[in-house]
């Protein structure tokens, strides 16, 4: 029996694609709640929008091949400060 992989994001990528075989990086997709708002003039003409702040629903610990999309053999694990650039 095989131990799972887990690395931290920001950590290089441990194992090839099983599909590929490349090691061509790791992306992974979080979930988020936000709003869009619609200003309108008074004749009904679009004046303008703005998005809401979001808020985070689910942070993503699945990771997929950038060069395929193929599920990698090993989870992300997630802390709440990481930066993204």
């Amino acid at each position: 029996m095989s131990k799972k992989i887990s690395i931290k994001v920001t950590e290089a990528q441990p194992l090839p694609c099983p599909y590929c075989n490349g090691f061509y990086g790791y992306q992974y997709s979080d979930l988020f709640r936000m709003s869009y708002t619609s200003v309108h003039n008074s004749d009904g003409t679009y004046s303008g929008g703005e998005y809401s702040d979001g808020v985070s629903l689910n942070k993503g610990k699945t990771a997929y091949c950038v060069n395929c999309g193929t599920r990698l053999p090993f989870t992300l694990i997630r802390e709440g400060g990481e930066q993204i650039e």
